[in-house]
């Protein structure tokens, strides 16, 4: 059969053809093949770049062209090709030939091994052979090596379809690898994320505990012998300094419960105590505690209170007091020159309830109109605050918000920086029903009744805790209120009172060597015995619900935490015993340690210590004799426990020493106590060495300096040496 080409219009329809002459020498190609081999134009021998896979026939242009035209044989011939103006006809036939030939040839090119799928078709004039296909399962690397694209394929051929499948399988298993690849990240983040918020909480957790523990311990002997003191009515001079210790260590404690209670406030259980409270008062004793530090500062601290604001109200003082402390501290703190107002009035007034309305009004360093949302948020202080050098922990001012969100108030600020701000907080409370008009402003506080009269406890009361300077404060306390005492300093002591003899009540310390306090009480109730249903009160520095729930289920009646006062002591023993008649009085325990003056050396080193404000320096001189007493034994334990490479026992004694060391005010064997405590969790033996024969030195030093007799050591040049 005779075709007459045009190769504009082959090229288009057939961009892989290859076309050869009499001699089988390769006279035209298409221009996708010239991508695979550029070498083709130099017109090489058919059989140097190709061989024919199928059918397997020798190369021969005669037989080529008869065996194509022996299959084209009866189609239609092909009229001579239309202008290229017009190739439709020529076209639409050239696909007719090409489809119907069924004789198919699968080329090899030498060169790139790739595999072609070819039909054949022949021409009269010129006499030519005319191959014209694709490739054979083209792959994606190939296409690339060859920047071949579908363009390169002919329209209508099936090998188009396959390359569209493969384009979109390859597309698809991309996109599959990317979102897998994205998700594993994702999923990554998230459990990250997870992590750091399990890691966060359990922080948290061990923060409030830590802090609330390490602080709760040396106040409890603040609070405990200062409450003690007032009432063994020191000479009025010293009384009122006396007063201002224990307001202030009250305060701290206020201030180390609005931590905690920030924590239930965000979980929804904030405890509120509704009680009738002195309003005036109340702010009046407030501001007395902020006078000192505001003197110090040359600041002038002023007070207005709108008199027709009752004084008798129903709410909860500590919440109240908490907030409008907060405020002033912050207002002097970050005030340097000038003065700090303080002013309550009422925005309205029922005579069911009054809305109390606070205003504290300073001239510090303000804060910029980007920052006042901000600075109530949890643990955040603005730039301006960083750059004046004052910290904090950023939780104050969330707090008051807390407090007052809790009890259906409102705070906020308004400030100009540079020129000072005014903070506010208005704050809710109940009208006294039981007072008609407004009450007798008070010229002085009422003297703090007895409370000597108000505990009656027949049998004595066991005290069972291992710190000797907290164990012998609680047994003072007792002794002073007229009840009779008995001490343990273990759980195994405790045990053994309780299995001889009846108590009336027992104080049980939660944290204790070998068996706790938890597993203490748990025997005492499960002996069956005495005691079995004797009053036990648990004392722990960890205030959180959940030791207190942790008490209760061991088998606790009630649970105190530190620190304590005579207050907290004799409520809680009173709500398991009846308060005595008022016609019974018990006169205070006289020390039975005759009074010995301290030298001036010896009273600068203790100069922190609160005992120092009486005339009577017996008592203090009985809690060092006590402690330098027990102090060899408690180095040499340690010493022990380091043999045995046991840091943790070492860290529990050395926490011991320091909570002795920091309530007698020896500073630096506080400091040192501390360092051991802290070598013994890094396990650092050698450290834990050299600060032991440092803090024998320095007990032996306190000694001397004291007066006392020096205590006696175990391997005098060597303590705990390994």
């Amino acid at each position: 059969m005779s075709y007459a080409l045009d190769d504009l219009l082959l090229a288009r329809l057939f961009p892989f053809h290859l076309v050869l002459d009499p001699q089988l020498r390769i006279v035209k190609r298409g221009p996708s093949l010239s991508k695979i081999d550029p070498s083709l134009e130099q017109q090489p021998q058919f059989s140097d770049r190709f061989r024919i896979q199928t059918p397997r026939i020798e190369p021969d242009f005669e037989a080529l062209r008869a065996r194509a035209s022996n299959r084209a044989r009866g189609h239609a011939a092909v009229a001579p090709a239309a202008p290229s103006r017009a190739p439709d006809p020529t076209h639409r036939r050239l696909i007719e030939a090409a489809g119907k030939s069924d004789v198919l040839y699968v080329l090899d090119h030498v060169t790139s091994g790739l595999s072609f799928r070819m039909q054949l078709l022949a021409s009269d004039d010129p006499p030519r052979l005319l191959f014209v296909g694709s490739p054979l399962l083209t792959t994606r690397a190939q296409l690339d090596r060859y920047s071949l694209t579908l363009s390169d394929f002919a329209p209508f051929d099936c090998s188009l379809d396959y390359l569209l499948a493969l384009r979109m399988k390859d597309s698809l298993i991309e996109r599959t690898t990317r979102l897998t690849s994205e998700l594993e990240v994702m999923n990554h983040d998230l459990q990250e994320q997870v992590e750091a918020g399990l890691a966060a909480d359990q922080a948290k957790d061990l923060f409030l505990t830590t802090m609330s523990h390490e602080i709760r311990t040396p106040m409890n002997a603040i609070t405990g012998l200062t409450s003690l003191l007032l009432r063994m009515e020191p000479v009025a001079a010293r009384r009122h300094h006396l007063v201002t210790i224990e307001t202030a260590a009250n305060t701290l404690q206020a201030l180390i419960d609005g931590i905690l209670d920030f924590s239930k406030v965000e979980s929804g259980s904030l405890d509120q105590n509704t009680e009738d409270f002195d309003l005036h008062e109340a702010v009046r004793q407030a501001v007395r505690l902020f006078a000192p530090v505001a003197r110090k500062k040359t600041l002038e601290l002023r007070l207005t209170i709108d008199e027709r604001i009752p004084r008798a109200v129903r709410g909860d003082p500590a919440l109240f007091n908490r907030v409008l402390s907060n405020l002033t501290h912050n207002a002097i703190k970050f005030t340097d020159a000038g003065w700090v107002e303080i002013a309550v009035t009422a925005r309205s007034h029922t005579s069911q309830a009054v809305m109390v309305r606070v205003e504290i009004t300073d001239t510090g360093i303000g804060i910029a109109a980007a920052d006042r949302d901000r600075i109530f948020e949890r643990f955040t202080q603005v730039n301006d605050v960083r750059s004046h050098g004052l910290g904090g922990s950023g939780l104050g001012l969330a707090i008051s918000r807390k407090i007052c969100e809790a009890c259906g108030g409102r705070i906020d600020v308004e400030s100009t920086p540079g020129k000072g701000s005014m903070f506010w907080f208005e704050f809710p409370l109940e009208m006294r029903s039981d007072v008609r008009g407004p009450a007798p402003p008070a010229a002085e506080p009422p003297p703090t009744p007895s409370v000597r009269d108000e505990l009656e406890i027949q049998r004595p009361v066991l005290v069972v805790e291992d710190n000797t300077i907290n164990r012998n404060m609680i047994v003072d306390m007792l002794e002073w209120l007229g009840v009779e005492t008995q001490s343990a300093v273990d759980g195994e002591a405790a045990l053994e009172c309780t299995a001889h003899r009846d108590f009336g009540a027992i104080l049980m310390d939660i944290q204790m060597p070998g068996m706790d306090g938890y597993e203490t009480v748990r025997k005492i109730r499960l002996r069956g015995e005495r005691n079995a249903d004797t009053p036990i009160v648990g004392l722990s520095a960890n205030a959180f619900p959940k030791d207190r729930e942790a008490g209760i289920a061991a088998g606790m009646n009630d649970y105190l935490a530190k620190p304590i006062t005579i207050d907290s002591l004799v409520k809680t023993l009173q709500r398991w015993h009846p308060p005595r008649s008022a016609s019974a009085n018990s006169e205070p325990r006289e020390s039975s340690t005759t009074t010995t003056p301290l030298s001036s050396e010896a009273r600068d080193l203790l100069a922190g210590s609160p005992l120092l404000e009486t005339e009577d320096d017996s008592p203090l001189l009985e809690y060092l004799n006590d402690f330098l007493t027990l102090a060899p034994d408690t180095l040499t334990c340690i010493g022990q426990a380091l043999e045995r490479g046991s840091f943790d026992e070492v860290s529990r004694h050395a926490h011991n020493l320091k909570g002795s060391s920091l309530f007698l005010s020896l500073d630096t064997l506080t400091s040192s106590s501390e360092q051991l405590e802290s070598a013994a969790q890094q396990r650092d033996a050698k450290e834990v060495t050299a600060l032991l024969s440092r803090i024998q030195g320095e007990i032996n030093e306190i000694a001397r300096t004291l007066e006392l007799s020096p205590p006696s050591f175990q391997n005098e040049d060597h303590v705990g040496a390994r």
